[in-house]
């Protein structure tokens, strides 16, 4: 479950961004068949009408499939507005008050029609030429791999901003990833205590 907390005017930014991008199959790339609850079109349906609470801030709960739609139709919004980077997070974070986290299942599987493998087996660490990318470039390569790894690099660089993780026509030593390459990521589940250690902790607090 994910909750965006947002202003009226974030939500109707988030609603324009569901209509023109929703069904873009960078928004709507997943490995299992999306469920008909977690349309985007569903989503906006349930969003539109959604009543703020008393402070003026909307808080829409959503599946995590429909809160990862939402949120890339929102980045592929702001990319088509001259923005949507990573170097973005901490904006889009607080506009819709939720929380990311890298996107590693979503990009390999975007990254395999070019054939590129982004991260490890296990999905918990990018690759090294994919962290260069992420990180926006950085250090230059030396000794007798520089020129493999510098290869690598700006062949992982062409074939993802061919698909749109990264920023077209930037210079290959100067990536500029975009906000595509994290999600929302899921609030935990609450804790549910046992009628006993509830007694116990107003006993303590008594």
């Amino acid at each position: 479950m994910v909750i965006f907390s947002m202003s009226e005017d974030t939500k109707s930014r988030i609603l324009a961004a569901l209509d023109a991008h929703g069904n873009a199959p960078l928004a709507t790339a997943s490995r299992r068949r999306i469920k008909f609850r977690d349309f985007p079109w569903v989503t906006r349906e349930v969003m539109a009408p959604w009543p703020a609470d008393e402070d003026g801030i909307h808080r829409v709960v959503m599946t995590d499939v429909a809160a990862a739609i939402t949120w890339r139709a929102f980045v592929l919004a702001e990319i088509a507005a001259g923005r949507g980077c990573r170097s973005d997070l901490n904006e889009y974070r607080t506009l819709l008050g939720i929380e990311t986290r890298p996107a590693f299942d979503y990009v390999c599987l975007v990254a395999r029609q070019r054939h590129v493998n982004c991260a490890d087996a296990a999905r918990t660490r990018w690759t090294k030429a994919t962290q260069w990318l992420v990180d926006g470039g950085g250090d230059i390569p030396k000794g007798r791999s520089a020129r493999d790894i510098r290869y690598l690099r700006e062949s992982t660089h062409r074939k993802l901003a061919a698909l749109g993780l990264l920023l077209l026509n930037q210079p290959l030593t100067r990536p500029v990833p975009t906000a595509l390459f994290d999600e929302p990521a899921p609030r935990p589940p609450a804790t549910v205590l046992a009628p006993a250690d509830e007694a116990a902790i107003m006993n303590l607090s008594l």
